[in-house]
């Protein structure tokens, strides 16, 4: 018998434990593993009750070990909210009301990179608009841009005011209907957002009926249709850095986003032309971010010593740490240098103007511009939202995104939520706006021309 328990003993030897003897661990291999693992998901082709649990698990799992905010929303538990809304969802009749739920859960994190997308087949049911941007100055909400050339949308021309939506005040219409699906950082982040994109947004079989003062005083009502995102999305163009002169020694460089291709090539061209100016003003206005690369390319020409281009603040979690019982979240804070593009860099005063629009990407490139030396920022403060998001997949083709680090000052001085300052405190009044003068531009203008 003890002879039979020896080689049963031998035999599981053979089979389980000698295979691991020497064997080193594959690093690469193991890593792979836990990418691909981390990115497989299959909720099937129907919203049934399963996938509807599996998506909203999902989106609280990528915010539960990703989000690096939680230290700012500290009376919000995440835990708590799951299970309420695992009643919501549950409950949701369609996918609209699915996604409306979604949308509403990942509000709560009160994060402008954190947010729920709806599939692009939803898309016109929830997101169908109407081509226009606004500003909220002063408690109105004045048109600021109209994007559309077709006849059906003349009458929305800029400066004209819009006070109420489908016969209710806007502000209170806003307040029901669009900012509880509205991701945000701060107020200012609110603001630019509902106003620029969001406050016409619904069904494109629903007719919008907004109450208008034209910039004459003329009072009227008008229905429109609205038309779907991507159409509106398409009217927008890209836009392009711009170089003008405002005088002899003062040269205004436009830059209302980072997304243009080839921006190398066309860098070289204008600071070659900057060589005889003696001041610069950059316009930051608007900027809502792009690609990081671009900002970082930029910063080479206008810095004069080797720079730190960004400061990311990210949090790391140890699960071995946990079952210590020790605490199991760590920060990681990434910082780099680079060196400046000699020769071409501009070395005279620099006045950067800023808003609420002024945002994510943006915001790193100001927060990296401020270590140089003879920089004044003028404006408004910015929207106080950066960071890297983790982008994941929901029910139906749905996406999420999960803010997973938050960008610092050089110094490392918080500038989330709350923006960076401006210098100079400008912000333009109601009937500037709607006359098209821009006191913040004039006002850096009048700074340098004494410099």
């Amino acid at each position: 018998m003890c002879k039979h328990i020896l080689l049963f003993l031998f035999f599981l030897f053979l089979l389980f434990i000698a295979p691991l003897n020497g064997q080193r661990l594959d690093s690469i291999k193991y890593v792979n593993f836990y990418h691909q693992h981390s990115n497989s998901y299959e909720y099937g082709d129907t919203l049934d009750m399963r996938a509807k649990i599996a998506g909203l698990s999902k989106a609280w799992a990528e915010a539960r070990f990703n989000f690096s905010n939680f230290d700012q929303i500290p009376t919000v538990n995440w835990d708590s909210l799951y299970l309420e809304y695992l009643h919501k969802v549950m409950e949701a009749n369609s996918k609209v009301d699915y996604y409306k739920i979604l949308t509403r859960f990942y509000t709560h994190l009160q994060d402008g990179h954190s947010m729920i997308v709806a599939p692009f087949v939803l898309w016109d049911s929830l997101y169908a608009a109407l081509p226009i941007a606004a500003k909220l100055i002063e408690n109105e909400v004045v048109i600021s841009k109209n994007h559309s050339t077709d006849k059906v949308y003349s009458k929305l021309q800029k400066g004209t005011l819009i006070k109420k939506i489908n016969g209710v005040n806007i502000h209170d219409y806003v307040s029901k209907n669009i900012t509880p699906y509205v991701s945000f950082t701060s107020a200012a982040d609110s603001i630019s957002r509902i106003y620029s994109y969001h406050f016409t947004r619904g069904n494109i079989n629903e007719v919008i009926e907004l109450d208008l003062i034209s910039p004459d005083g003329e009072t009227f009502t008008e229905s429109f249709k609205r038309i779907p995102q991507h159409q509106i999305n398409n009217l927008i163009k890209n836009p392009e850095i711009t170089l003008s002169s405002l005088s002899d020694s003062i040269s205004l460089l436009s830059i209302p986003g980072f997304s243009q291709q080839n921006q190398s090539v066309f860098l070289d061209s204008i600071f070659n032309q900057l060589k005889s100016a003696k001041a610069l003003i950059i316009d930051l206005r608007g900027n809502n971010s792009g690609l990081l690369f671009n900002a970082y390319e930029l910063l080479s020409y206008l810095h004069l010593e080797p720079y730190t281009p960004e400061t990311l603040l990210s949090p790391v979690y140890y699960p071995f740490k946990r079952a210590r019982q020790l605490p199991s979240y760590d920060i990681e804070i990434q910082t780099n240098v680079r060196t400046p593009y000699w020769g071409l860099n501009f070395d005279g005063p620099i006045a950067v103007l800023i808003d609420n629009q002024t945002h994510g990407n943006a915001e790193v490139f100001l927060a990296s511009l401020e270590q140089r030396d003879n920089i004044h920022i003028f404006g408004a403060a910015t929207s106080g939202g950066s960071g890297q998001a983790v982008v994941f997949r929901l029910p139906g083709n749905g996406t999420g995104y999960i803010s997973s680090s938050r960008n610092l000052m050089v110094d490392q001085k918080e500038y989330y939520r709350e923006g960076i300052q401006a210098d100079f405190e400008i912000k333009p009044g109601l009937n500037q706006i709607i006359t098209g003068e821009d006191p913040v531009l004039e006002a850096a203008i009048k700074f340098l021309s004494k410099k």
